[in-house]
């Protein structure tokens, strides 16, 4: 059991983790795009400036995907191992 609630754990931690990149993300996307604004009178936008932060936007994402996915990686191999040290200990005491 102390395998379970280690790996809820951290689950929970790795959660709170992307939780707060995702809201750091969206700070930081409001910031950059205030800024493309070149005349808040009309709304007009400055289309060089947008574009780099599409792509510093999708480049972030996309980092931040693999990184979030190599870590639930870890978790799930960290679960198959806790998993078999369970079994081999349940099917000694039979």
């Amino acid at each position: 059991m102390e395998g379970a609630s280690w790996i809820a754990n951290k689950a929970m931690q790795e959660a709170n983790k992307l939780n707060q990149k995702l809201d750091s993300l969206r700070s930081e996307f409001e910031r950059r795009s205030t800024m493309c604004v070149t005349d808040p009178t009309i709304n007009e936008v400055n289309g060089v400036d947008f574009i780099k932060l599409r792509d510093w936007t999708s480049e972030y994402i996309d980092r931040e995907a693999v990184e979030v996915l190599m870590r639930f990686e870890t978790l799930l191999e960290n679960v198959n191992y806790n998993m078999r040290q369970a079994n081999q200990t349940f099917n000694k005491k039979k």
